[in-house]
């Protein structure tokens, strides 16, 4: 990811930046070792500092490629100060609520952004209530994908009226 993004820093000419590794929504739902491309948080990290320079780059996927909370913040950093991007898709990760309220925040200060897609990043109803809240101080924003969200509290409630019936049984 060092090389990539130093060597993008002062690129005039890509617009496009996708990192995605995509695998089946079946393989995610049943198993959330759902990624072989490991950007991680250090990858994020370098990713980050290139949108803080780079002032070509529209659209950037990050697709299942495990970016976690930490890399969430650093993306978020750099949305407070890049106005080139207008499509970040960051969708099959584990970013969560704690992710969604960082992005959000940071989305607040951003006036480029216009699609974002969230779907299948484990948001709960915390999260939902973020994204509420960036639509009604966010008027860039008009594409919002937020797919996979009742899926995952219905296989989240699914899972815990399992472990009722199985303490249940044990009983």
């Amino acid at each position: 990811m060092k090389i990539i993004s130093e060597s993008l820093k002062h690129n005039d000419t890509l617009t496009t930046l996708d990192l995605k590794c995509w695998k089946p929504l079946s393989y995610f739902l049943f198993s959330y070792k759902y990624s072989v491309t490991r950007i991680g948080s250090d990858g994020v990290a370098w990713i980050s500092e290139l949108l803080k320079y780079n002032s070509t780059i529209k659209t950037l996927g990050l697709s299942a490629t495990r970016i976690g909370t930490d890399g969430i913040r650093s993306i978020s950093q750099a949305l407070v100060v890049n106005s080139a991007l207008t499509t970040l898709v960051l969708s099959v990760n584990e970013i969560g609520n704690q992710g969604v309220r960082l992005i959000t925040q940071s989305l607040k200060h951003n006036s480029t952004l216009t699609t974002l897609d969230l779907s299948y990043c484990k948001i709960e109803y915390e999260g939902v209530i973020c994204i509420s809240e960036l639509l009604t101080h966010n008027s860039v924003l008009s594409n919002l994908d937020i797919g996979g969200i009742f899926i995952f509290l219905f296989i989240k409630f699914l899972k815990s009226q399992i472990m009722k019936l199985e303490m249940t049984v044990q009983d």
